[in-house]
């Protein structure tokens, strides 16, 4: 979900209380409707089946169950089709905040069919930082792994 545009406090834009006001009026004006696209968004992926607030809820192509994966990554779970020898099938994800307790986050997504977004970084700085990989919901973008590769 994206964050939106909010000046610096700190900066001195020379910006009149009027137009601070403005600005601050279009800020909740946007992030009001980007919360109505999410919620839109997720309501339609439910009806089509993509998105299940509980994993029993969600279902393979086939009507085969998923089943819950050990952590890794992120929380995932894989559909597996009896008829091909217990084969992969799909795949699908938990979106939930690294930082919060599973299912009490009140901004999941639930569970996703398919793979989250994977981002590679490197914010290895001249003293210390890390490098790896951080996995994000496809649907609205938040922040549900990580993977760090290299530390200094």
């Amino acid at each position: 979900m994206s964050r939106g545009y909010y000046p610096d406090k700190d900066l001195d834009f020379n910006l009149t209380d009027e137009e601070k006001q403005a600005l601050a009026e279009l800020n909740k004006k946007q992030l009001e409707t980007t919360k109505q696209k999410l919620a839109y968004t997720r309501e339609l992926l439910r009806k089509k089946e993509i998105i299940a607030e509980r994993l029993e809820d969600l279902r393979s192509k086939d009507g085969t169950l998923f089943l819950r994966e050990t952590p890794g990554k992120y929380i995932s779970a894989k559909a597996f089709d009896p008829s091909i020898n217990w084969r992969l099938q799909e795949t699908a994800y938990l979106c939930h905040c690294q930082f919060i307790p599973i299912g009490e986050d009140p901004n999941s997504c639930g569970w996703v069919k398919g793979e989250p977004r994977r981002e590679e970084y490197n914010e290895i700085g001249l003293l210390c930082g890390s490098a790896g990989y951080r996995y994000y919901c496809r649907v609205c973008n938040q922040l549900i792994g990580e993977v760090q590769t290299r530390i200094s």
